[in-house]
């Protein structure tokens, strides 16, 4: 997980190394009860990005099939972060 905070913006940004996602999920992935997996999911991304949205900002990601999938989020957040 990454945290920066430049001109009065808040990116928040969290990688993981697993397969990635198909180019034909990439539009659907923040669609409430969307999933690939099976059962009663879809609602984590859809969440994120709408309290994310709520707030100003932007909920992105990028992905390549087999190679991980980074989430970043910016966000306008006009304080200085302490350090």
């Amino acid at each position: 997980m990454d945290l920066r905070h430049a001109a009065e913006r808040l990116a928040i940004a969290v990688e993981d190394t697993g397969p990635g996602i198909a180019p034909e999920h990439r539009e659907h992935l923040f669609d409430r009860g969307f999933s690939t997996k099976p059962g009663d999911r879809g609602l984590g991304l859809f969440h994120a990005s709408r309290r994310v949205a709520a707030l100003g900002g932007r909920l992105v990601a990028s992905s390549l099939e087999g190679g991980g999938t980074a989430f970043r989020a910016d966000i306008h957040y006009p304080e200085q972060l302490a350090e």
